[in-house]
């Protein structure tokens, strides 16, 4: 069946169940159990023209229960209600052998990706005797000719299985480490000052935790109590 004769075939189903409840709501003798009828036959041929068919579906089941507790108080004829279970339940099925030729084959993904590691992401940070840029943008950058220090690789492997940031996040904050560890070895120290006017593009917040990384790795290590005339040296 293709999907304009179901929806065809469901509308018209939908049609002929609303105006069988409607019909039975007529003779009802509680206004209140009627008025549910005609509520819920409105909602079905609503949801139903609307192809919203999974809100059909509930409706034809609560619609069903509807005329089970109708029969069970004696107000919904027994012939009437068996009819209207069948065609409810025929309705119901209609979606689920639609919606279930409708999904797409499952497919088996473990052949697409292979079973190798991956690689060391440190592995993308270059090596010490190799520069990051060229020297034509170091005058502009303070980033540009910093050399990655070998015991910063250490920063990025444990940032990684730590799950501090993504793959891109990683290697640039092992770069500005590295060139933080590496202005703190030129001058001896450096205080939080020094490194804010140096790296004015970096916020305060990432500069305290690139220290404190650092000096997790045992790359640094923190003289005073935070104020400041706390300075940084290189662990000895």
């Amino acid at each position: 069946m293709s999907e304009t004769d179901f929806q065809h075939y469901l509308s018209k189903k939908a049609y002929e169940i609303s105006y069988a409840l409607f019909r039975v709501a007529a003779v009802l003798k509680r206004r209140a159990l009627a008025d549910h009828f005609e509520n819920q036959a409105l909602l079905l041929l609503t949801h139903t023209i609307g192809e919203d068919y999974m809100k059909s579906s509930v409706t034809a089941a609560a619609i069903e229960y509807l005329v089970k507790f109708g029969e069970d108080l004696g107000l919904v004829n027994g012939e009437n209600s068996k009819l209207l279970s069948l065609e409810l339940r025929a309705f119901n099925s209609a979606i689920a052998e639609f919606e279930k030729s409708a999904k797409t084959e499952a497919i088996d993904l473990q052949r697409v990706f292979s079973k190798h590691e991956l690689p060391q992401v440190a592995m993308a940070v270059s090596r010490k005797s190799e520069p990051i840029a060229d020297s034509g943008r170091a005058a502009h950058d303070p980033m540009a000719s910093v050399i990655v220090d070998e015991r910063v690789r250490g920063v990025v492997a444990t940032s990684l299985e730590n799950g501090n940031g993504n793959g891109g996040g990683i290697v640039k904050s092992a770069m500005r480490q590295s060139a933080i560890l590496e202005r703190i070895r030129q001058n001896n120290s450096c205080r939080l000052k020094d490194v804010q006017e140096w790296l004015t593009d970096v916020s305060e917040r990432t500069i305290r935790y690139d220290l404190q990384n650092l000096i997790g790795q045992g790359l640094v290590e923190r003289i005073g109590n935070g104020g400041p005339a706390t300075f940084y040296r290189i662990r000895a």
